[in-house]
């Protein structure tokens, strides 16, 4: 019997055949039974099947190219034989009768596991976890890893021998192949096929850090899923692996980038900034030019808000990229907000091929990928096989660890690039040291190279040694020791640019500790200092209190806009594109928002009223007054407590605990400090990051030190998934009823319904409507379920939606916006 990979398939999806009978054609079963009147059998099917991948094409091309993949990792010969063993159980009979459409069943993926379980090494044992992995996902340890594998050859079989049927089939193979590349492929094959079989193992061990050997794990599962994928779609999906390599050859390369980075910001125009913005922004620029060519390593980029940041550490990266031979450059962001204004300026400068945006409301999707006509960027989204990515916090802090294939088919592909992270005061706290361990062993292990920058820098470096020299880490636990030995490598964290000279020239603001608005504050007497501005910004710290404000200015016959998370993503920027245009003439409203609008939001305020709340929110507020220096006068922040906060502030207070102990620190330790000195900032993360000796669940820290200390040592790849969760809260998105330029509600029900059996379109048509979507607590929908209508299973829509002020399920609407 002749070992096949795949079968040729219809557009439908159903298996081609070549018949003995009709070796002219290719049917499917259904076909040839209506013409014969009977099911095939074995005898009916000729040996050589028509288009069907030989398996021993399959094995030594995802060998190859997981080779090549990995060796920007270090891991070539482990990716290697990973690549020639993942589909070894194809070998069994009964999976090639199933491809022949006789056999209902038959797993395959445990076969070439437990041959490398087997060997003694840890290379051996990060190829058995990626193999077994493939297809159900990286195993929850080591035993889960035996077990599995054992489960499958209680059915199967032992997998021993399926080697030596390999290596009898790669010979034939090389036979029909001679004087080829396929043919000199095989014979390297057959020959580590032969070692494997003489039990010559010859892979290195990664030594004994289990930590190093997860983190190796999951970058040889993630290049060989990937090389796996590709090789399969070249085979069945011709058409999309034209348009990837068409892309491919299409995107400029990151030298190619600079150059048009340089041409874009020389067309840039300075006319909206003033004299010293632009010395700011190119004091900011030279420096990140200069420091670019130092050796890889983590970067600081401590720059006040307006202080052109984001086109500057781009420079550094595709300068630093350059000069160390790196693939791409990836821009995290932490809010939808940021990433819209970001990726646009960046299609500006490099074109539409070179600028893949990828997070929930992106076009680009790797489940779009699914569809038949894919867009590149589309097939890009499945492993960032582009120039310049730009994603989310929350996309990229979970696939480093995730134990799912398809999340993890990008991993890889950060190895020799420069990541961007932008406004990471805002890293996940709960999860931060498991965070800086990983970002550690990508800089050490794969030549990944880091820039972490805002206008409010934490010390990642102070808080990374207090956990190893006086915080829990400091334990002398056995299991302690692989986590103290990575933290112990991260390195001194180096700063662009004097980090002193960029605040001292951009202090562009007064701020106002409670002196206009003393004490507590009722809602009236804060709207009525409001009402004394002709334009002003306000941000509260609670949803209600943003209407409750409203409510005392609308009052007042003050025109008002409202923006919080209760609006939908479309909705807000709507309303941030009317304020906008309103800045720019001289007529009087006041702009009434929470948290939403504290970062990276490219609008100016002459003043700004802030509810007390943590330090470097107050800053990131302050970014939206005066942003540009243009002002005939500095601008104000006028910072005050809410009567009700002052009552009860740990019930007012958001939920969140973080933010909570953010907001005493402020009023402790940081009331009327300078905020643009950025050692400031130093001084107040130092506090807010500092470990104690707690190690109970109920301390908000207990997570991160599981991950580290427990779950990641043992390879418990699944619960560390699970514990790996950026986003505490479960929300569920429901779609809204806002509708505006042509989005009519019904239309997009309509679109919704007729795509739901069709996973390509109806992918395409759920991102589309995100911007129409906002997500509530679980508890939320439970209680207010009556509201919802399910259009399509889990897809909920809403008619309770404000015009103003979006989403309102209790049905008490502020004054004047009764519906």
């Amino acid at each position: 019997m002749k070992f096949y990979a795949h079968t040729l398939k219809t557009s439908k999806g159903e298996n081609l055949f070549t018949f003995v009978k009709f070796a002219g054609e290719r049917l499917t079963a259904q076909e040839f039974a209506k013409r014969t009147g009977a099911k095939h059998t074995l005898a009916d099917l000729a040996e050589i099947q028509i288009g069907w991948q030989p398996l021993s094409s399959h094995l030594v091309n995802v060998a190859d190219q997981s080779r090549n993949s990995a060796e920007f990792l270090g891991l070539a010969e482990e990716a290697f034989l990973a690549g020639l063993l993942h589909d070894l159980g194809k070998y069994r009979r009964k999976f090639q009768l199933m491809l022949r459409g006789l056999e209902e069943e038959a797993p395959h993926a445990y076969a070439g596991s437990s041959v490398c379980q087997s060997g003694s090494s840890a290379g051996f044992m990060a190829a058995s976890f990626a193999i077994g992995g493939h297809h159900a996902g990286l195993a929850n340890g080591m035993a889960a890893n035996k077990e599995r594998i054992q489960r499958q050859e209680n059915v199967a079989g032992p997998s021993a021998e399926l080697v030596k049927t390999a290596i009898a089939d790669f010979r034939k193979r090389v036979d029909e192949t001679s004087g080829t590349p396929e043919a000199d492929q095989l014979r390297r094959a057959i020959e580590r096929l032969l070692d494997l079989a003489n039990q010559k193992p010859s892979l290195r061990s990664q030594g004994k850090d289990p930590l190093a050997c997860e983190f190796l794990t999951r970058l040889l599962f993630s290049a060989l899923v990937d090389a796996d994928r590709l090789d399969t779609e070249r085979y069945t999906q011709r058409h999309k692996a034209d348009t990837r390599e068409s892309h491919g050859r299409q995107a400029p390369n990151v030298v190619g980038l600079r150059g048009m980075l340089e041409a874009f910001v020389g067309k840039k125009s300075a006319s909206e900034q003033s004299a010293e913005v632009r010395s700011l922004r190119e004091s900011v620029r030279l420096a990140c030019q200069r420091d670019s060519q130092l050796p890889q390593g983590m970067f600081t980029l401590n720059v006040p808000t307006g202080g052109g940041k984001t086109l500057a550490s781009m420079n550094f990266a595709l300068r630093h990229a350059a000069k160390h031979s790196l693939r791409r450059v990836i821009v995290v962001e932490p809010y939808l907000s940021i990433i819209d204004q970001v990726a646009k300026e960046f299609r500006e400068a490099f074109g539409q091929l070179a600028v893949l945006e990828h997070h929930s409301l992106s076009t680009a999707s790797p489940k779009s990928a699914r569809d038949d006509n894919p867009t590149a960027l589309d097939l890009a989204a499945e492993n960032w096989s582009a120039p310049i990515i730009v994603t989310t916090t929350v996309q990229f802090f979970e696939s480093l660890f995730t134990d799912s294939p398809a999340t993890s088919r990008k991993l890889h592909n950060l190895a020799n690039s420069v990541v961007i992270f932008d406004e990471v005061q805002n890293f996940p706290r709960h999860l931060l040291l498991p965070l800086l361990a990983m970002l550690q062993q990508f800089s050490e292990f794969v030549r990944t190279s880091f820039v972490f920058m805002s206008a409010t820098l934490p010390d990642f470096s102070a808080t990374v040694q207090s956990a190893i020299r006086f915080g829990e880490y400091a334990a002398a636990l056995p299991n302690y020791k692989p986590i103290q030995a990575t933290l112990q490598r991260f390195p001194p964290l180096h700063r662009i640019s004097d980090a002193a000279r960029p605040f001292t020239i951009a202090s562009r603001v007064d701020y106002d500790w409670e002196e206009t608005l003393p004490g507590l504050s009722a809602w009236p007497q804060i709207a009525d200092a409001i009402q004394n501005c002709s334009q002003s910004l306000s941000v509260v710290n609670l949803k209600r209190h943003a209407h409750a404000l409203c409510c005392e200015l609308l009052k007042r016959g003050v025109r008002v806009l409202h923006l919080s998370t209760n609006l939908c993503p479309a909705h807000r920027r709507e309303v941030l594109r009317e304020a906008a245009e309103l800045l720019k003439t001289e007529q009087k409203f006041a702009l009434v928002g929470t948290q939403c609008i504290e970062a990276g939001v490219d609008i100016d305020f002459p003043v700004l009223f802030r509810a007390i709340g943590p330090l470097d929110s107050i800053a990131q507020a302050a970014g939206r007054c005066n942003r540009h220096g243009i002002r005939p006068r500095k601008g104000r922040v006028v910072l005050f407590t809410p009567e009700d906060e002052g009552r009860e502030e740990k019930r007012k207070l958001p939920p969140s605990a973080i933010y909570q102990q953010g907001t005493a620190e402020t009023r402790s330790s940081f009331w009327k400090q300078d905020l643009d000195n950025p050692e400031t900032f130093v001084r107040y993360y130092n506090r807010l990051f500092r470990l104690d000796s707690l190690d109970q669940p109920t301390h908000p820290n207990f997570r991160e030190r599981k991950i580290n200390r427990d779950l990641r040592p043992r390879l418990a790849f699944e619960d560390t998934a699970k514990a790996f969760q950026v986003i505490d809260s479960p929300t569920i998105s429901v779609f809204v009823g806002w509708s505006v330029r042509g989005h009519s509600v019904q239309r997009l029900k309509r679109l919704i319904r007729a795509t739901q059996f069709s996973s390509g379109r109806l992918s395409r048509v759920m991102r589309m409507i995100r911007r129409f979507q906002v997500n509530i607590y679980e508890h939320e929908f439970r209680t207010y379920t009556v509201l919802f209508e399910e259009i399509i299973p889990d897809v909920f829509f809403t008619a309770a939606y404000h015009p103003e002020y979006g989403l309102n399920l209790s049905g008490h609407w502020p004054q004047d916006f009764v519906c």
